[in-house]
Formats: C-alpha cells, structure tokens, sequence
C-alpha cells in the first residue's frame, strides 16, 4: 500500500501490487512487464523492497563514518573514502538527522514505509534518536529506525 499510496507506483493497486511484488516482474514506464535474468533492470521486489533497505544501511554507514564512528557495517572500505573526503577529524560525535547520510536514510524510510508513524522530516527522525538514545553508533540507530 505505500508504494501505491507515496505514488511511486501509481498506477498499480494494492492488492495486484501485491501480486508482481513478489514475481518476476519489472515496473516500466506505468506498465509491469515479465523481468528476465538476462536484462539488465532489477526485478519489482529488489528495486522497491531490497534497494531502499540497502541504501538505508549505506546512509546510516555513511553518517557514521562522518562523525568519526568507524563503520561496523561495511568493512570492504566503501566508507572510508567518504570520510577521506569531508575531512572530519571529530571526535566521537552522535549521528544526527542532519548528519551527511541521513537524508538518504529518510527518502528511503518514504518509499518503504508500510507504517503511518513512518518519520516524514529530519525533525521526526531527530526526535526518534533522542527518544531511544541510539545515536553513538550504527547498529543502535538502525536498531531504533528500523
């Protein structure tokens, strides 16, 4: 239904959504099409399903890295150049909405959603990580997103 309702896919219901979900199937250009292996576009449940996951943890990695927290989540050195790149030598700091990564982190929290109390703006993921205290490290604050 969120897909359907946050209008990034309009023009299929949720109950046939639900359907091409979870088969082989593509979304093009307002239509679902049968998804082969050999193309090179991702099937429906990767795209809206794994993707917006993924980029929730590489956000979260992302903010980690930025605050001067060593990422835990990826440790083949994707975020080091990241880190290379801001040139912050901060101390231990906390992950906050404002945090470079987060806002990656919510425009994804958007498209997936399944939930109505889904954080909408920085403020409201702000207000998640004070309420739990989960902003000194990446598997806390995906813990208290999540």
């Amino acid at each position: 239904r969120s897909l359907f309702r946050s209008k990034v896919i309009p023009t299929i219901k949720p109950p046939i959504l639900k359907q091409c979900l979870f088969a082989d199937t593509k979304y093009q250009n307002g239509k679902v099409l049968k998804w082969k292996s050999s193309s090179d576009d991702e099937p429906m449940f990767a795209k809206y399903a794994l993707r917006p996951l993924w980029e929730i943890y590489e956000g979260i990695a992302t903010a980690a890295t930025s605050v001067g927290i060593s990422s835990e989540l990826f440790a083949d050195g994707r975020t080091n150049a990241i880190m290379a790149n801001t040139n912050t030598k901060k101390k231990e700091e906390k992950i906050k909405s404002d945090t470079l990564g987060m806002d990656q982190v919510l425009s994804c929290m958007k498209v997936g959603a399944t939930s109505e109390s889904c954080p909408q703006t920085s403020q409201d993921i702000q207000s998640i990580l004070t309420k739990t205290g989960s902003s000194n490290d990446e598997e806390s604050v995906l813990r208290s997103l999540l």
